[in-house]
């Protein structure tokens, strides 16, 4: 049912890029990737991911509200999540080096609402709103150092509900600021603070958070 809301939306932004007013375009960019990723073994101690590089690419659409200031600016973009490991723990006196990385593929659609601030032909853009996400795919690499021993395991990532499984549907809030000329040229900063608790695991926490920056273009600015 979450795939069929997500699909529904991404239907209703392309069918509104056939009015007069909507301007469309393409972007892409770095993700800073800052999951909050915990996992609590047998010792009691916690096993925590740190951020990691990723990337994004997509279309965006502006949707004036009139001659005012705001307009609806929703996305869809590919988008490149996950967290890496990079830790060591203590298992009855034995130091184990722990090294890896989780990556994480999601179609996402914000639905920015934005508020416009003219400078000349350029605006300056500030915007927030909800996004869903549907996780297409995932592969998890971890790496364990034990007493000069290495053992390498890598697996895909498996969606659903079940204990072992992530869920695939993500929910949160995006955050925008950019800066959008003349010439249909953008450069934009956002933070997406995922609120979906992914994780079926017992002891497992994970939720999806990151910073963007990105470079888009509009082939016709609204109004044109």
């Amino acid at each position: 049912m979450n795939a069929k809301i997500l699909l529904s939306a991404v239907c209703l932004v392309v069918a509104s890029s056939a009015m007069s007013q909507v301007s469309l375009g393409v972007q892409g960019g770095g993700v800073l990737s800052m999951a909050k990723a915990e996992q609590e073994i047998l010792t009691g101690q916690t096993i925590k991911g740190t951020s990691k590089f990723g990337w994004q690419a997509g279309l965006i659409a502006d949707i004036p509200f009139g001659e005012g200031a705001l307009r609806l600016m929703p996305e869809l973009n590919y988008v490149n999540k996950g967290y890496k490991l990079n830790t060591s723990v203590n298992v009855l006196g034995q130091t184990i080096a722990v090294d890896g990385t989780s990556n994480m593929n999601y179609l996402e659609l914000p639905l920015n609402l934005a508020y416009t601030v003219p400078a000349g032909d350029n605006y300056f853009i500030l915007g927030a709103g909800p996004y869903g996400a549907y996780g297409l795919s995932g592969k998890n690499k971890v790496t364990t150092t034990t007493g000069g021993l290495e053992d390498s395991q890598e697996e895909s990532v498996k969606f659903g509900s079940e204990e072992d499984q992530i869920k695939r549907f993500d929910y949160g809030v995006n955050f925008v600021a950019g800066y959008l000329m003349g010439n249909g040229m953008m450069v934009k900063l956002n933070y997406s603070l995922g609120l979906a608790e992914l994780s079926n695991t017992s002891g497992v926490k994970y939720k999806n958070s990151y910073i963007g920056l990105t470079i888009g273009y509009f082939f016709k600015r609204a109004g044109e």
